[in-house]
């Protein structure tokens, strides 16, 4: 047994009796069965008072902290650390020790366990957590692994690989009970109907250790949060742009590699949870290529073809939208961002005759559609139907722009741009940038032509 670890079995001997349990309560998820005829609930036990472990072993750790700080085997243990030979706790930039505290308090919460009405702590557990938070902070990177919730996503394998070591993947019915605690944490007053989610996407992310800065030890943390806002929801909106359906992503759980330094959950909340789905997202090994080409668009260098990707985020927006009237005047300004531009410029005049003949012809190649006056004639009348919406017309002009359109509703109108727009930006990306109709010059009449 060496110093550290000797030292360390004496310190976990001498602060056992010190390590009293402070039991913070919670009300119990309430267990409800259903009726199979309308889903409703028709018994249920009652909402009951449980020990939440982590606030009551964090709770614990802070009142016994102070009488922990005084022992002499805690200096015993910070000497045997400072004069560890292999020097496994010493900053990588400056070569000085990690604080101490901060260290101990790390590897005591991520050993502390729940027995009885008494806190026990694994020696064997303590250690490797001693070692792991050494290996962190004295490298330049660490390496945190996240779960993010994929609401209205059904997987038809057990996993589908991403770029970048992402991959969707499907719970079982173990893991989803497991997300079921973690949520209920979130939120204790989640309707009757949660039963966990089914698809998360994983994946990791490198987080830089700034050494020079005074609150590096939280840092990563905080780092790895915005790293993920920015890579996971990208991969949202992938599948929103590549398939019809409501996806969203809600609880995150972001935890490094080593679990015994540093986790953070939160909600990234998109295509909220309140609007459940309506559309399920059914994917397989056969819709990878696709979901591989939308994750290059939307990852893709925004600078080389500003005009789409403005559009693109409009189409987004319209994605997430619940209610049909915002979507389609989203969607009727995605399309607007493309078919109204020259030689990548807004167009000034004949915006309406530009909107649907554009629009005819972008979909007829995109669709391998020969009948544009069909598809001419539906361009029209959704743009018609947007004027109607923003300039103030009343639900009765809208029925009566629907019933001439031939769409027969709103969420007709809807699918139609949704589809031909997903259709029409993955033709695009098929030609070169310069080359495209709203950039190159006669952009529109060659394609008019071809």
């Amino acid at each position: 047994m060496n110093p550290i670890e000797s030292s360390l079995k004496t310190f976990l001997e001498d602060i056992r009796p010190i390590l009293k349990l402070t039991r913070i309560k919670t009300v119990k998820r309430i267990h409800r069965k259903y009726r199979a005829a309308d889903g409703r609930p028709s018994g249920s036990e009652g909402p009951r008072n449980i020990t939440n472990k982590e606030d009551s072993l964090h709770k614990s750790l802070q009142r016994a902290w102070p009488e922990i700080a005084k022992r002499a085997t805690f200096r015993a243990l910070e000497d045997a650390l400072l004069h560890d030979p292999l020097n496994r706790f010493r900053r990588a930039h400056d070569g000085n020790h990690l604080p101490f505290q901060y260290v101990v308090q790390k590897m005591l919460s991520a050993s502390m366990q729940i027995r009885g009405n008494a806190i026990k702590v694994d020696q064997r557990v303590a250690y490797q957590a001693l070692l792991a938070i050494g290996r962190l902070h004295s490298g330049k990177e660490i390496e945190f692994t996240v779960a993010v919730e994929l609401s209205g996503v059904k997987l038809r394998s057990k996993s589908l690989p991403l770029p970048d070591d992402t991959i969707l993947y499907r719970n079982t019915q173990a893991e989803q009970n497991q997300r079921k605690d973690f949520e209920f944490r979130r939120n204790p007053h989640f309707g009757p109907f949660f039963k966990g989610y089914e698809t998360e996407i994983r994946g990791a992310i490198m987080v830089p250790l700034d050494h020079s800065r005074k609150d590096y030890e939280q840092r990563p943390t905080n780092d790895a949060t915005r790293m993920v806002n920015n890579k996971f929801r990208g991969i949202v909106y992938a599948l929103l742009l590549g398939f019809p359906g409501r996806a969203g992503a809600g609880a995150c759980e972001i935890q490094a590699r080593y679990r015994e330094t540093t986790s953070n959950r939160f909600d990234m909340a998109i295509s909220g949870k309140s609007s459940l789905p309506i559309v399920w997202m059914s994917l397989g090994k056969r819709d990878i290529p696709r979901l591989h080409k939308a994750y290059d668009i939307v990852f893709g260098d925004s600078s080389v073809d500003r005009v789409l990707y403005r559009a693109l985020n409009r189409f987004i927006l319209g994605r997430t939208r619940s209610d049909e009237v915002d979507k389609l005047v989203d969607y009727v300004i995605a399309w607007e961002s493309i078919l109204l531009t020259l030689r990548a410029k807004e167009a000034k005049e004949e915006l309406s005759y530009r909107f649907r003949l554009n629009g005819a012809l972008l979909l007829s190649f995109s669709q391998r559609n020969r009948d544009r006056y069909a598809l001419l004639s539906k361009m029209r009348h959704a743009y018609a139907m947007r004027s109607t919406i923003v300039h103030g017309g009343t639900d009765e002009s809208i029925e009566r722009d629907l019933k001439k359109s031939g769409f027969g509703s709103l969420a007709g109108v809807c699918n139609f741009l949704e589809q031909g727009f997903r259709d029409v930006v993955f033709w695009l990306t098929t030609i070169e940038p310069m080359a495209r109709p709203y950039i190159a010059e006669n952009g529109w009449e060659r394609l008019h032509w071809a």
